[in-house]
């Protein structure tokens, strides 16, 4: 049972992490000191570092992560989220902020405490600890700055392709999002149904090991995972910060670049919409444009809040982060944000102009969510983000999208933790399924009510057809945090079936008819719970999207094998003060910290389960040439057997890689290409521990982002066999010609 104390601890906390402490989307608009020309960077002793790690992990690791690694709304205190909010700034910015935490509390701590939790921060950003002690004095910190470490590099990306090679957007037809062609990757799972298939097999399982480096983009190394789209030799690309490239897809020359200035921090995307002649790009302030494919001109930008001072209301701080989709005449954003009030919604734009067509709203504003929330009026409600990609079935013309959780639970639990009879909390943790020109609800599926435990199931959902009690079903299939397949009718929305990947203990058993779920009790809120639970809040999987492959109709997992001591400490982003510490999973052998996991969506059942060391950061890429491609924290690139599992190529990389993955051909060349060196919240969890378990040291968002490509050497590129057999009869009739 939660005492009243904590009651009254939790309700404001999520809220004032987000509002008060290192939100980049909240803090730059109010401007900073600027840095005097004698000012000194900061200096720091290394025991200082060794006294504040001690300490952030004692009072700051329940909100920002065990490696400063940000969780839910409480955001990265590592590499460029902290570089971009808190380089070459004042030292004394940082120290006021670190003084009001955790929220709610002040004077918790006494001068060198805070002190030396800043020089901790400072160091874990890889700045160099010295001789001088770092000053305690809010004075004598104003005159002293960290130095900001990454430079933008948009200098890079000047356009330099040749006459020759600009020409290729003269000729470029209009993009045809609802059939693309197999060279062409128009999506961002290549399709509609959001497979992540590419049909090419050019690249195959029996000459996959000839593949080398083709060329190479450099990228600025920041916080961004999007993944570029294809059209006939011309590839579009989101780069950090808010900006849009096109380059050759065969060389990675520069052909134009479209730059939006957002008067703030940018923050990361996971990708672009293209359909006809036009580009549809989300940005850090809330706005979506429309640019002109052939000449990266804007043909219009539209506010999807309009901002007051660079504020939605104090408090509410809304951000784009899924990819657009384009279905017909209607551009559609999905809108995120964890403790806004009223929750988040999804837009309906018009293609042509932007204007607005319509939004739904994902907590409130239908008879049968509001219900669903016993006592918390609309208002009060928060969460309800949609981050990741949607998918669409154009047969029934409906578009499906995951809804996350809320951060604050507490208010729908009862005193012993489990939910109050009808506080659902719809349409959280729910798949729904829109009419892409109105807007209107078709169906939903819950998939859990209430969740309290930062395990949702917000990730994208497949169109997939499927064998099903002894007939063909077109059904949507998701894969939430907790590794849990569930399927519904794409159509209606009724419960399939579920598939549990086994490597969970939350759910101990699942309706067969109706999908309802029943949990662990052991694994509610309590003020002296003290157990380890599986998985760990990073997810069995989460923003990496997973692939399906058609021709073997079985569905490809990489899982993260890791679980949570679970624990009320008073901290935390969740208002019932649940803590979450990394560690093994009991589950698995020693050290293995990945898991493959192969589904047979016509068995309903896990076909493979391979483990390994370490976890897939990147989304998933399977083929025609049976082939499934991901990048690791080894840090590695890899192509396995689809059928088998066997490793057959790898290459190793610099630093991990932190997008989905894709394939495309130009002139017969079939490429596959991947971002490295971008940085996320996940990915460095992931490396972060990979490093800790296996006394490795992979790098995460350092200087030397790039893209990518990749193809076969050219003497092993194989020649379709009609593409042959037209030559040489070609050849014969010639020469019959002649004679």
């Amino acid at each position: 049972m939660l005492d009243n104390s904590l009651k009254t601890f939790h309700q404001p906390l999520t809220t004032l992490i987000f509002i008060l402490f290192l939100s980049p989307c909240v803090l730059s608009t109010y401007g900073h000191a600027k840095v005097q020309p004698d000012d000194k960077p900061v200096s720091f002793t290394a025991e200082q570092a060794a006294a504040g790690k001690k300490s952030y992990a004692t009072y700051c690791a329940a909100c920002h992560g065990e490696v400063l690694e940000g969780n839910g709304p409480a955001p990265a205190l590592a590499n460029e989220f902290f570089d971009e909010r808190w380089g070459d700034k004042p030292a004394s910015e940082l120290a006021t902020h670190i003084r009001r935490m955790p929220p709610g509390v002040t004077g918790l701590l006494d001068e060198a405490t805070y002190t030396n939790l800043q020089a901790f921060i400072f160091q874990a950003n890889g700045h160099k600890p010295g001789d001088a002690p770092m000053p305690s004095t809010m004075e004598a910190l104003a005159r002293v700055y960290l130095p900001k470490k990454l430079t933008d590099t948009f200098s890079l990306h000047t356009a330099n392709a040749s006459d020759a090679q600009r020409a290729i957007l003269s000729r470029l037809p209009l993009a045809q999002a609802k059939q693309p062609a197999d060279e062409d990757w128009l999506h961002w799972g290549n399709s509609y149904d959001g497979h992540s298939y590419s049909g090419l097999d050019q690249i195959n399982t029996g000459n996959v090991a000839n593949l080398e480096l083709a060329w190479k983009l450099p990228l600025l190394s920041g916080p961004n995972h999007a993944a570029p789209l294809v059209h006939q030799g011309v590839m579009y690309m989101y780069v950090y910060p808010d900006s849009l490239l096109a380059v050759d897809a065969t060389s990675g020359s520069i052909l134009w670049r479209y730059r939006h200035e957002v008067g703030g921090n940018s923050y990361g995307k996971l990708g672009i919409a293209m359909d006809g002649d036009r580009i549809y790009m989300p940005t850090s302030d809330m706005k979506l444009l429309a640019i002109h494919a052939k000449t990266g001109e804007l043909i219009w930008e539209q506010a999807i809040i309009e901002r007051v001072g660079g504020i939605h209301q104090l408090g509410e701080n809304h951000y784009l982060r899924s990819a657009p989709m384009v279905v017909g005449d209607t551009v559609v954003q999905p809108v995120a944000g964890p403790l806004m009030k009223y929750g988040n919604f999804i837009v309906g734009m018009n293609s042509k102009t932007g204007k607005r067509l319509w939004q739904f709203n994902t907590l409130h504003g239908t008879a049968e969510a509001d219900k669903t929330w016993s006592d918390v009026p609309a208002a009060e409600r928060s969460g309800g983000s949609v981050w990741h990609y949607a998918t669409y079935d154009i047969e029934l013309d409906l578009m499906y999208f995951g809804v996350s959780q809320t951060y604050d639970p507490l208010p729908l639990l009862k005193p012993d933790g489990s939910p109050k009879p009808g506080s659902n909390a719809l349409y959280t943790n729910s798949t729904i399924a829109l009419k892409p020109r109105t807007g209107e609800l078709a169906w939903h599926f819950q998939h859990i009510p209430a969740g309290q435990w930062d395990q949702d199931w917000a990730f994208e959902r497949q169109v997939v057809d499927l064998n099903f009690q002894g007939r063909e079903r077109r059904a949507v299939i998701t894969v939430g945090k907790l590794g849990v397949l569930d399927a519904m009718d794409a159509a209606t929305g009724q419960y399939l079936f579920s598939v549990d990947l086994g490597s969970q203990d939350y759910i101990t058993a699942i309706d067969p008819k109706t999908g309802d779920k029943t949990i662990d009790p052991e694994k509610y809120a309590r003020k002296d719970m003290k157990l380890v639970g599986c998985p760990h809040i990073s997810g069995v999987r989460t923003w990496t999207n997973i692939a399906y492959n058609p021709k073997l109709r079985r569905l490809y997992v990489p899982s993260y094998e890791t679980c949570a001591e679970m624990t009320i400490t008073g901290l935390g982003t969740l208002t019932t003060g649940m803590n979450f510490k990394q560690v093994e999973s009991p589950y698995a052998p020693k050290g293995k910290l990945a898991k493959w996991i192969v589904v047979d969506l016509d068995k309903q059942a896990v076909v493979r389960a391979d483990y390994k060391d370490a976890p897939v950061v990147t989304g998933v890429l399977t083929t025609k040439g049976d082939l499934v491609f991901a990048g690791d924290t080894e840090p590695a690139f890899k192509a396995l057997d689809a059928d088998t599992g066997e490793l057959l190529w790898k290459m190793p990389l610099d630093q991990t890689s932190s997008a989905s993955v894709i394939s495309y051909a130009v002139d017969g060349v079939q490429y596959v290409a991947l971002s490295v060196g971008m940085i996320n919240n996940l990915t460095k969890l992931k490396a972060d521990f990979y490093n800790e378990i296996h006394q490795k040291n992979t790098q995460t968002g350092v200087e030397g982002a790039a893209l990518w490509v990749f193809a076969l050497k050219p003497q092993h590129r194989q020649i379709d066999e009609p593409v042959v057999a037209g030559f040489f009869d070609s050849l014969l009739a010639s020469i019959k010609d002649l004679w």
